[in-house]
């Protein structure tokens, strides 16, 4: 439940919008590399695949630190790390940063902390644009706005950021387009929808050495990423309100490599994953002493790849959950 700063057990900090545009980052990694207590790393997984960029928390691998998008987590992990580079920072609100075991709320993969990134929902309208060029041709151009069809809100984002590599990084196309939408169905009764697409390009040449013999190889690696989060809030009375959250994330990866000389297939990688779940929470508030809240939800998780033995067959990871938490507050001070 949402509480003051001050009042979290947990260490937390926040990265404002402020923030982030003073330090003029591009992608996340960017302003979460300026932060006491993370250390940004590079996996390079293996030779047919190029690097990604994670966060650690105190200590412990990215595969313990949870990546969330407005409190819905992300998915499409290599070698257990969620690049950085698939998330652009042009409309973020603000970033919030829990560093310690959230193992409770989220499950394993918060064993180190979890990092919720929070986009800009203002309610004013406007109409922001920008392109940066740098060294090695690399073009980042956003636009974005939010306005308002009578009473319903549009709050629109597009980024592309294009680069001809460096390093360890391969020529690539990165391609985010975000849109929330916010429309109140009656005073008590509201419903908002947030939905993401990116994809992601990169041209691979490598020079793949094995047993003492070099086999050159090119192709192309495509990534798509795309979620959808609708969720409708009712507010029964003054002292009782209710929500239903649907989210439904799908992320993509194929990577074909040939040989260079014969045209022949060598390298061919396909994964299909999703992360679909539903859930319903409702808060009551007795008076400024005490409150409560409940809830349930139900999660499925498929996934299809071509490292099983049947491509067209699905691995499933499906689970329900019910909560419920109590607060009493006695005095200012207990």
């Amino acid at each position: 439940s949402e509480r003051k700063l001050s009042n979290v057990t947990v260490p937390v900090s926040i990265i404002t919008q402020k923030t982030i545009q003073q330090a003029g980052s591009l992608r996340l990694n960017d302003i979460l590399s300026e932060q006491a207590g993370l250390f940004i790393s590079t996996a390079f997984g293996t030779e047919a695949s190029p690097s990604r960029i994670g966060v650690q928390v105190q200590g412990l691998t990215p595969d313990y630190t949870l990546i969330m998008l407005n409190g819905e987590r992300l998915i499409g992990s290599f070698a257990g790390v969620l690049d950085l580079n698939r998330v652009t920072v042009g409309n973020i609100k603000k970033v919030e940063i829990v560093k310690g075991p959230s193992s409770s709320l989220y499950g394993s993969e918060a064993l180190a902390g979890v990092i919720n990134i929070i986009t800009d929902n203002s309610t004013a309208d406007k109409l922001n644009a920008s392109i940066r060029y740098g060294s090695f041709n690399a073009i980042d151009a956003s636009i974005g706005g939010i306005f308002h069809i009578n009473k319903l809100s549009v709050n629109a984002y597009s980024n592309s950021y294009t680069s001809d590599g460096y390093n360890a990084v391969p020529p690539f196309w990165r391609f985010t387009n975000q849109l929330q939408l916010t429309y109140p169905i009656s005073p008590k009764t509201k419903i908002a929808v947030s939905a993401r697409y990116n994809l992601e390009e990169l041209k691979n040449n490598y020079a793949i050495y094995n047993a003492g013999t070099v086999t050159y190889t090119k192709g192309k690696e495509v990534n798509k990423d795309f979620n959808i989060n609708p969720v409708i809030t009712h507010i029964i009375n003054k002292n009782l309100k209710t929500s239903l959250r649907l989210y439904a994330n799908r992320f993509e990866t194929s990577q074909k490599l040939n040989q260079s000389t014969t045209a022949s297939s060598f390298y061919d990688d396909y994964l299909n994953e999703g992360f679909y779940s539903i859930e319903n929470q409702t808060d009551y508030t007795l008076n400024n002493k005490f409150s409560f809240n409940a809830g349930a939800g139900y999660v499925a998780q498929p996934v299809r790849s071509s490292r099983y033995d049947d491509i067209n067959s699905v691995k499933k990871n499906n689970h329900g959950h019910f909560f419920a938490q109590g607060e009493y507050r006695a005095s200012e001070k207990f």
